[in-house]
């Protein structure tokens, strides 16, 4: 049982959190550490969480391993930025793979999915990497439905690897 800190904030709902430095210091740690599970070079990792602290449309939520105090994983949902696209966010989420398998991803993904709901987002979309690890089955165990491929969508470790386009209707 880890605790969710509200790491971002948008005018959706209200004013901004307090949020502590120790919490923004942990996650920028630890999309390094695990920059290369993220498919991200050191530069880009920086980049990520970059984005993840200063994007005003983004949500951000951390899952703490209850025993250590350490972040275990994390969940994002970057919201629509023009009135027509205001009802739908993109989702993102890691968790680290020590920490697989213990419910953390999913404490993660449903803490977002109903906050989006809470605030008028009826639709969250994903697109995981089918490069043969877990994460379509984990998507789709959510209430994720394909909707299409991206066939070399990007590249990873110098290989083309293709995304699934998932949606989540809310």
């Amino acid at each position: 049982m880890g605790s969710y800190v509200v790491l971002g904030w948008t005018p959706l709902n209200g004013p901004p959190p307090d949020l502590t430095n120790e919490d923004w210091f942990d996650l920028d740690a630890f999309v390094y550490k695990h920059g290369a599970e993220l498919n991200r070079t050191p530069t880009e990792a920086d980049e990520l969480s970059i984005r993840l602290r200063n994007e005003p449309s983004t949500e951000v939520w951390i899952e703490r391993d209850p025993e250590t105090g350490g972040i275990a994983g994390f969940v994002a949902l970057h919201l629509g930025k023009k009135p027509m696209y205001r009802h739908a966010a993109s989702l993102r989420i890691f968790v680290a793979p020590e920490y697989h398998g213990r419910g953390h991803g999913s404490k993660l993904i449903e803490r977002a999915l109903t906050w989006a709901k809470a605030n008028g987002i009826k639709r969250v979309s994903a697109t995981p990497y089918l490069d043969g690890n877990e994460q379509l089955d984990f998507f789709l165990k959510h209430g994720f439905e394909v909707e299409g491929r991206a066939r070399a969508a990007v590249r990873t470790n110098g290989t083309l690897v293709d995304m699934a386009l998932l949606a989540r209707i809310l």
